[in-house]
C-alpha cells in the first residue's frame, strides 16, 4: 500500500489520469451518476491546480478498491451546497 499526497499542481499526470479514470469507474459506471466525463474520465469544477489530494494505492499500484479524498482551499467557492454554519461534536456552531 502507497498513501501519496500533494497538490494538482505537483503531482504526476499519470497519477491524475489514472485518479479521473478511478473515479468514473465508482461514480459513473458504478454508481450510475449522470456527470460530465471526457475520454472516460471525470474531472469537475473541483479539480484545480491548488486541490489537495490523498491517493491510496495497493501493491500493484492501482487506485482500485483503495481510495482517494480531495480538498479545496476555502476561497473555492462550494456551489451553494454546503451550509455557511456547520455543528462541532459539543454542538457549537462552526463557521
Amino acid at each position: 500500500m502507497e498513501i501519496i499526497t500533494g497538490m494538482a499542481d505537483s503531482l504526476p499526470v499519470e497519477l491524475l489520469r489514472d485518479l479521473a479514470l478511478y473515479r468514473h469507474r465508482v461514480f459513473v459506471e458504478m454508481l450510475g451518476w449522470d456527470l460530465v466525463v471526457q475520454d472516460g474520465m471525470e474531472l469537475d469544477q473541483f479539480d484545480c491546480s491548488d486541490t489537495l489530494y490523498v491517493i491510496e494505492r495497493g501493491q500493484e499500484g492501482a487506485i482500485d478498491r483503495r481510495g482517494t479524498a480531495s480538498a479545496n482551499p476555502p476561497a473555492v467557492p462550494a456551489a451553494g451546497r454546503l451550509p455557511t454554519t456547520a455543528r462541532g461534536p459539543a454542538g457549537a456552531a462552526i463557521t
